[in-house]
């Protein structure tokens, strides 16, 4: 199992925790700050793991996104396309290169260049496969309830989780724990 595996399954029995002491509203959801203090008043704080992830999440903010225009964006900019389609630029971003090394935008070799370009191109590939999975889910969900609707179902019973069983398209995993 790997890490992602186990950091999931410790949430869900974090969120499960939590959920079972709160009321739920009518729908079967929570209010996600109620559940958030609850899971929060279960943890135990590794002070420097948590060091060491907000040091992580500060150099991913300085990495930033080229196309962030939000406070404390430099005012450059670079006319890569032409006809005045500027682009943000800025040089004291850091960009993630090869080996997982960092370096200042300015400072930034081809190499990481590279790199930024590849990451960029594997992001849309994944954007574009989950946009249309979310897009065939929603197609599925919605023929599915429907047809549930018309039928006089209540509409609180149809759920994704009603309509992946009941229409046959759900699957365990073969390497799921059991």
């Amino acid at each position: 199992m790997n890490i992602r595996t186990r950091m999931r399954l410790r949430a869900q029995a974090r969120y499960e925790a939590a959920t079972a002491k709160l009321t739920p509203a009518k729908d079967g959801s929570f209010d996600m700050d109620d559940v958030a203090e609850k899971m929060a008043d279960a943890l135990t704080i590794d002070v420097r793991a948590a060091q060491l992830r907000q040091a992580m999440a500060d150099l991913q903010l300085l990495r930033g996104d080229d196309e962030d225009d939000g406070p404390g964006v430099p005012a450059a900019q670079l006319n890569l396309f032409g006809e005045g389609r500027l682009v943000d630029y800025d040089p004291f971003r850091l960009v993630l290169g090869p080996r997982n090394r960092v370096i200042v935008h300015y400072l930034a070799t081809l190499e990481y260049k590279e790199e930024e370009r590849t990451r960029a191109t594997l992001n849309r590939v994944r954007a574009a496969e989950k946009e249309a999975r979310k897009a065939r889910e929603v197609q599925l969900f919605a023929a599915w309830s429907g047809a549930q609707a018309a039928a006089g179902r209540n509409p609180l019973h149809l759920t994704w989780g009603r309509c992946v069983e009941e229409i046959g398209i759900l699957r365990r995993r073969p390497d799921a724990a059991a």
